[in-house]
């Protein structure tokens, strides 16, 4: 499985400082078996304030992923050539699907609509027909670099939420799993076979944990983990992280706790009805 370089790459020197904040804008792979094509394309993405990395080959690209030497941070896109020799472009995006959000945009000079439209099939950010206007090529760069710093942004906030969901205990979790679906404190008592009390002091310590003010009761606002704007959803993500067993334990437990109830009925005289 391919993957990505870290990028945890840090500046030792005035021209390593100057690279990384290229990078920090954003990093352009260019790959073409053209040297003259590739030197163009290099710099006018200097000139735009981007790092370029060249290739002549999608085979070279691949060793040099493959290599995981470490980068400077910054959002990252690739730009291919389709027609080259041993792998071309459409078989590229099949070799980067291994790759999350890495945005890849093909260009050729002799390509026809059906390799357009099988590129974009395949999830490419854009197809440039040479000879492209230069502002053609820098929009799809700002397109594919934005595209894979929402990736980015999302992945951390992903990391960020699953450290807090495994702060949770097992009760924890089992307590936001059902009230994410909309359970009351005692509903979730019942179900558990614990008191209300110490319902509410386990969510109120999983709100803590998980950073966060309040907890949904309906079931529609139960969301995925990443939400539409790429805010993360902690609750819905513990109650996806509850252990299955939890659940099936459940209805063991309730009955246990019915049981328990007719049994202290029973010995309490008081209960009885006085005629």
């Amino acid at each position: 499985m391919i993957a990505m370089p870290p990028a945890d790459r840090k500046p030792v020197s005035i021209h390593d400082a100057a690279e990384a904040k290229r990078c920090a804008k954003g990093r352009v792979v260019l790959i073409d078996d053209d040297p003259d094509i590739l030197a163009s394309l290099a710099t006018l993405l200097e000139l735009s304030g981007y790092m370029s990395e060249c290739h002549a080959s999608a085979a070279l690209f691949l060793q040099a992923v493959a290599k995981g030497e470490p980068v400077y941070p910054g959002p990252c896109c690739v730009v291919s050539d389709i027609k080259m020799p041993d792998i071309d472009g459409l078989e590229l995006v099949s070799r980067l699907q291994a790759i999350e959000e890495l945005p890849l945009i093909l260009m050729s000079g002799g390509s026809g609509i059906r390799e357009a439209i099988d590129a974009f099939k395949l999830g490419v950010v854009d197809f440039l027909v040479k000879p492209f206007e230069m502002d053609a090529f820098l929009t799809a760069i700002s397109k594919g670099l934005a595209i894979n710093a929402r990736a980015q942004v999302n992945k951390q906030g992903q990391s960020v939420l699953q450290a807090r969901v495994r702060a949770l205990t097992p009760r924890e979790r089992e307590v936001v799993s059902l009230v994410a679906v909309g359970r009351l404190n005692r509903e979730v008592a019942d179900q558990l076979a614990i008191s209300e009390r110490m319902v509410k002091m386990h969510r109120q310590s999983a709100m803590e944990k998980l950073k966060v003010k309040v907890i949904v009761h309906a079931p529609h606002a139960a969301v995925g983990m990443v939400g539409s704007a790429g805010s993360c959803n902690p609750l819905r993500a513990a109650a996806m992280t509850v252990p299955r067993y939890c659940q099936a334990e459940a209805p063991r437990r309730r009955q246990v706790s019915m049981t328990l109830a007719r049994r202290a009925k029973a010995r309490d005289p008081s209960s009885e009805r006085v005629p």
